[in-house]
């Protein structure tokens, strides 16, 4: 009987974080490409379009020439665990934008259909003043943040495959003999 190696959740989840970044890594778009699809990616995921936010910042990575992977991933900013935060962010921004009153939003009335219904469509605009100004300056500051990091990363692997290449110039290639 072969024993198999166990790995744990940790080295596993590990694992996969690695692999992701190395195909990252490999993606065949320039650093402006991929840091275009991430910020329209962001953007798209400032919104509360459930289930859409993909297909949107996908949509948007073509007239911005942006890498569509990265418009993906980018729409993840807004994911289980940040959807209520961003979301009440965004409305108190918008309620502040467009000088509307608090409207009493806390985290037990976000659950609450009728109180959205009672707000009507000064609490829609807000929402969506709110989302618009959120998305654009996080999609600028992830654009420009990613755009160096990935400038970084192709200049450190062009210099490893320089420096691979030199270390194989000095060295004797072996001649088969037939």
């Amino acid at each position: 009987m072969v024993e198999r190696h166990r790995y744990s959740l940790w080295t596993k989840g590990k694992r996969i974080i690695r692999y992701g970044y190395c195909r990252l890594l490999r993606l065949q778009s320039t650093p402006s490409q991929m840091a275009r699809g991430l910020g329209v990616g962001v953007f798209a995921g400032s919104f509360p379009f459930f289930g859409f936010q993909t297909l949107i910042g996908v949509t948007l990575a073509v007239p911005f020439r942006g890498n569509p992977m990265m418009a993906a991933l980018g729409t993840w900013i807004s994911n289980p665990l940040t959807y209520v935060p961003l979301f009440v962010f965004n409305f108190k921004l918008g309620c502040w934008i467009l000088r509307l009153e608090d409207m009493g939003l806390n985290l037990s009335t976000i659950k609450s259909l009728e109180a959205w219904q009672e707000w009507g469509m000064s609490s829609i605009a807000a929402f969506m003043a709110g989302c618009v100004v959120t998305g654009v300056t996080l999609g600028v500051l992830s654009y420009w943040g990613s755009l160096v990091w990935f400038r970084r990363q192709k200049q450190q692997r062009l210099q490893r495959l320089r420096s691979q290449v030199r270390s194989d110039q000095g060295t004797t290639p072996v001649s088969r003999v037939g």
